[in-house]
């Protein structure tokens, strides 16, 4: 009887282990640095406005905990996680000829697209749990994309349904595509911001009709993952270390030239050198000649009476 129960304990033993293996990938922890004030939501960032990426040169199996839909697809991107009392900030940037995305609402995911699961209370490390799959119930899944029917940023939250609140911008210049997020604290039902967040990023990539591809750091979106390759949410601990946005950084909309009466040197404001408008001249070109030929008919009918 003893050895049976013995023999008992070693299978479960044994089997506990083969539980621990599946889940080997542990999530990764990082610091988000706290805004002193807020960044331009328009899809331009730069180091002057956002500083040095939390997590740069993300790809397959780096960090450990970031997988991809097939090792040899070279996927990566750059994110950046800020925060203030207000709003948590989330900024990706990405190598990508082209957006391209058809769909809307739930379906968002199924072309270019970024996916995130946040927790405000924290990953499940941090709320002492020990399944990775744990999240609050404030917990909020999102997907954001950039329309091909009509080029305008859409958001959808699978949480709650619905499009998220917050603000968010998406563009793609010159063979970069950039993502940049703000969140409210209220949109999850929360006061304001703890000690850390939980957060899994998803970068969908699309080259036709259909997503082709994925990159997940941390996991809590991509359904087909593997689950030996599932580690929960990130912890991103939320940093009083502060950074401030420089006075002038790179926006998407330049700046408008100053009108006539911010001027101070007595011009009118008009920036642009080389005279008048060339259309300008050819309309009044045109209403002169007009008025020439008017005045002449009219002498000649005088004449003639």
């Amino acid at each position: 009887m003893r050895r049976v129960i013995i023999l008992c304990f070693l299978i479960i033993a044994v089997l506990s282990t083969q539980l621990v293996s599946v889940n080997a990938l542990e999530p990764d922890t990082r610091e988000a640095l706290k805004f002193t004030k807020p960044p331009t939501i328009d899809g331009t960032i730069s180091a002057e406005e956002w500083g040095d990426p939390t997590v740069k040169g993300i790809k397959h199996g780096e960090p450990s905990n970031a997988i991809a839909k097939d090792s040899s697809q070279d996927i990566t991107f750059d994110v950046w996680v800020r925060w203030d009392d207000n709003n948590v900030y989330i900024a990706l940037q990405t190598p990508d000829e082209k957006l391209i995305n058809l769909n809307t609402g739930e379906l968002m995911w199924n072309g270019d697209a970024v996916q995130l699961e946040v927790d405000p209370l924290g990953n499940w490390q941090s709320q002492g749990k020990s399944d990775y799959t744990y999240v609050s119930e404030n917990a909020r899944e999102i997907v954001y994309s950039n329309n091909s029917n009509d080029h305008k940023a859409q958001a959808w939250c699978y949480t709650l349904g619905g499009e998220p609140e917050g603000e968010y911008s998406i563009s793609n210049v010159d063979g970069t595509t950039t993502y940049e997020i703000s969140i409210p604290w209220s949109f999850f039902d929360v006061d304001g911001p703890g000690e850390e967040i939980g957060l899994t990023i998803a970068l969908l990539t699309c080259s036709s009709y259909t997503y082709d591809g994925w990159l997940e750091y941390g996991s809590g979106c991509i359904m087909e993952k593997a689950e030996e390759d599932k580690s929960g949410n990130n912890k991103i601990v939320l940093s009083e270390t502060e950074f401030t946005p420089a006075d002038t950084y790179t926006t998407f909309n330049p700046t408008p030239s100053p009108t006539p009466e911010e001027t101070d040197d007595g011009s009118d404001g008009d920036t642009e050198k080389g005279g008048v408008d060339p259309v300008v001249i050819i309309v009044v070109a045109a209403v002169a000649a007009i008025a020439l030929i008017v005045i002449i008919i009219i002498i000649r009918m005088k004449k003639k009476k």
